[in-house]
């Protein structure tokens, strides 16, 4: 079981430290818990505080297997000049901004270091709302990553977002060691969603792209 779940927040509390840089003002939050930002995720004091902390909780927890570095719940990633770096080539994505290659960048340089001391845990990523693109400098991420990709397979009776959604899950597949579908049949919407064939379909195909994990919320 790869576990996942926003979780900077948890990392990295306000209450200890400022975030990201936001319409050029850095963002200090009054109140611990969900922050509805992001750290600035090419800063090399949060790359080394998120290796000495999953580090920490590896040594503490030898039962678990993974440690969560998904984003907290948000689209509002930091503006510094050396995320802007990476994020400003990315193409747009069903209207939305990508911040894939900042973010996969500290996946990806976190996960390089913990790989050595430990070779059989993960960490789990969120390729979800701005991340759900692959990073353009990165090939291959390292095999102790877990990637879960957000898809919504209600909208499949569109066929073209159904093709477009498949395309995506292909592209991940050769970029991620572990791919995992984080699907929404429910989403706190008022009435049932229910689509059987979609469904039915839907996860006879996953494998085939080698998916080894599902989640649905």
């Amino acid at each position: 079981f790869y576990g996942h779940g926003h979780n900077l927040y948890n990392l990295f509390p306000p209450s200890r430290y400022g975030h990201a840089l936001v319409d050029g003002q850095r963002q200090v939050l009054d109140e611990d818990g969900h922050t509805p930002i992001q750290p600035c995720l090419t800063n090399p004091d949060v790359i080394q505080i998120t290796i000495e902390t999953v580090s920490r909780f590896f040594d503490q927890n030898p039962e678990v297997s993974t440690y969560s570095l998904c984003p907290n719940d948000s689209s509002r990633f930091c503006q510094w000049s050396s995320c802007l770096e990476l994020d400003n080539n990315m193409e747009a994505y069903r209207d939305r901004r990508m911040n894939s290659n900042s973010y996969f960048y500290y996946i990806n340089t976190v996960a390089k270091e913990l790989i050595h001391s430990y070779p059989d845990r993960y960490v789990s990523a969120y390729a979800y709302w701005t991340t759900e693109l692959p990073p353009q400098q990165i090939d291959t991420l390292p095999s102790n990553v877990v990637i879960y990709l957000t898809q919504d397979s209600s909208q499949y009776d569109d066929p073209g977002y159904e093709a477009r959604d498949y395309g995506i899950l292909e592209m991940w597949s050769k970029v991620a060691h572990h791919l995992a579908v984080y699907d929404y049949y429910g989403l706190s919407w008022f009435t049932p969603r229910v689509y059987p064939q979609i469904v039915a379909r839907t996860l006879r195909f996953l494998p085939t792209v080698g998916v080894k994990g599902f989640y649905c919320e």
